[in-house]
């Protein structure tokens, strides 16, 4: 029993049992999507959701970022960086509209905490839209564990 006590300390010492932070990247028209996600949390954990834009060139419009809608119940955001021009729902999914950045680069971070009461939902699309034109697009997933 006490060196099931001490494998159990020692795993969470080396936060085994924490949040985990994934990246998956995607590549189309030109544009390169980025999104950093958690993969794995824990309820009231806080987590950041990072999107990296990036178009050799720079951008001649508006930027959309829309994500499944029903992944949003996990996570109680609280914050938005860089302030987006607008933000609407229809559908499946949700959408922030950010201006042009004045460089190659467009990042948005979100940071918020985990809800209670969702464990996992089906895999999330994320897609970024340039000018009303879908560029590139990831599917990735966040399992919350108890």
């Amino acid at each position: 029993m006490l060196g099931v006590l001490v494998v159990f300390l020692a795993l969470g010492a080396l936060e085994v049992f924490g949040s985990w932070t994934r990246a998956v990247t995607s590549t189309g028209n030109g544009v390169t999507l980025t999104v950093t996600y958690p993969a794995t949390t824990r309820p009231g954990l806080p987590i950041r959701w990072e999107f990296t834009v990036t178009r050799p060139g720079g951008f001649d419009g508006p930027i959309t970022l829309r994500t499944t809608f029903d992944y949003l119940h996990l996570f109680d955001i609280s914050n938005l960086e860089p302030d987006a021009q607008s933000a609407t729902a229809s559908g499946d999914y949700f959408a922030y509209t950010f201006a042009a950045p004045g460089g190659d680069t467009l990042r948005v971070s979100m940071d918020g905490n985990t809800e209670p009461g969702f464990h996992e939902l089906p895999p999330v699309t994320t897609i970024v839209s340039i000018d009303g034109a879908d560029a590139a697009s990831v599917t990735y997933r966040t399992v919350v564990v108890p």
